[in-house]
């Protein structure tokens, strides 16, 4: 990013978010939304063509991105981004923020606008149009989901497809926290080891065989505070953690779905040596 650009995306952070934004708490979306099984009407002219989904450890989110194009045609001219926050709508702010400050692209500041006021869109939001007319982009968080819809050809239904996923959203039950999966993959170690499960640094602990998921729209992802998972080589369906150097006590999260943004979660509470 320029140093034009990222003045021009700290003043957009600055004018936008308020003491009442920082202020804003939701509820948690407790519903996986799968869009690729939605029937959106503003979405019928447009058929998937890839996707991908992503982790990022902070603020704690899944991502996946969808990328679509006009039926009959290959090239993707339609992308949208859904990333559900762990770390609540705060979090999912930020995470608009972020997305607004990564373009190289400079963003015309008169062309910026809130989506809430002017489209009735979300709990905040964001739209520009990188020239004139109608918005190239629209961003917005629903309770702790950041949104974002971009068109790659001039005069796109962005806002429709935005207004048509916001609505399910909106529609999506809440919780106030998320709980652990109780028949995770950690089950059988927790059942048989009391924790916090104790190993010397730099030991092996076997996790063994984690849930199938299904082949390129699944995730499978694992985060330590101290050391590292591994797949085993002898058997790829099994995986190990192998301690780090930092004594104490630690957690192993292992993260998983099939499709969808919201994940299935489970702990392992350790003590290295």
């Amino acid at each position: 990013m320029t140093r034009s650009s990222k003045r021009k995306s700290s003043i957009i952070r600055n004018r936008f978010l308020d003491d009442e934004l920082r202020k804003l708490s939701r509820p948690l979306v407790g519903e996986n939304l799968i869009l690729e099984e939605m029937d959106l009407t503003s979405l019928r002219p447009y058929k998937l063509v890839h996707q991908e989904v992503f982790l990022r450890r902070t603020p704690l989110s899944i991502f996946r991105r969808l990328h679509f194009s006009e039926k009959e045609k290959r090239k993707a001219r339609l992308q949208i981004l859904l990333a559900l926050c762990l770390d609540r709508i705060q979090g999912a702010l930020d995470l608009l923020f972020s997305f607004v400050e990564d373009f190289e692209r400079p963003i015309r500041l008169d062309s910026v606008v809130d989506v809430r006021k002017n489209y009735n869109l979300g709990d905040f939001g964001l739209a520009w149009a990188w020239l004139k007319g109608t918005p190239d982009i629209v961003t917005l968080v629903r309770n702790n989901v950041f949104l974002a819809v971009e068109g790659l050809e001039t005069e796109m239904p962005i806002v429709e497809i935005a207004r048509g996923i916001d609505g399910i959203l909106n529609q999506l039950p809440t919780v106030d926290e998320y709980s652990e999966e109780k028949e995770g993959v950690f089950h059988e170690i927790q059942s048989k080891t009391p924790t916090p499960i104790k190993i010397p640094a730099g030991e092996v602990l076997a996790i063994g065989t984690i849930p199938k998921i299904k082949k390129d729209v699944g995730f499978t992802f694992f985060l330590t505070t101290s050391g590292s998972i591994n797949r085993d080589i002898t058997n790829p369906d099994k995986w190990y953690y192998r301690a780090g150097m930092d004594k104490g006590e630690h957690t192993i999260t292992m993260l998983w779905g099939d499709a969808g943004i919201l994940p299935k979660k489970a702990q392992l509470n350790i003590a290295i040596t």
